[in-house]
């Protein structure tokens, strides 16, 4: 299986939405609140957090996997792309030299 890196435009972190604008149970907040995938300020998220949970709630839907599951898979991922971020700086270093 190959992977396909998706690139998702990079909101700043000023930039925030109110979680009732979501249409998420409160339950599932919370729950993505005690994974640590998400920081409420007050009522509100930033809109990196928005994207990680539509993330985790199509991996869910594609892969039907828990709730658990999606968010130990969507940090993998971001793992991996700062890796091969990380990797294309230092081949790009390399070449400059």
């Amino acid at each position: 299986m190959k992977l396909v890196r998706v690139c998702y435009e990079d909101y700043g972190a000023e930039e925030r939405i109110c979680i009732r604008a979501l249409e998420l149970p409160p339950a599932q907040i919370e729950r993505f609140q005690e994974l640590g995938m998400i920081e409420l300020e007050g009522d509100e998220i930033s809109l990196n957090d928005l994207r990680r949970i539509r993330k985790v709630l199509r991996l869910r839907r594609s892969l039907g996997v828990t709730m658990t599951g999606a968010v130990v898979i969507l940090e993998l991922l971001e793992h991996i792309e700062n890796l091969e971020d990380e990797l294309r700086r230092l081949r790009k270093g390399r070449v400059s030299d």
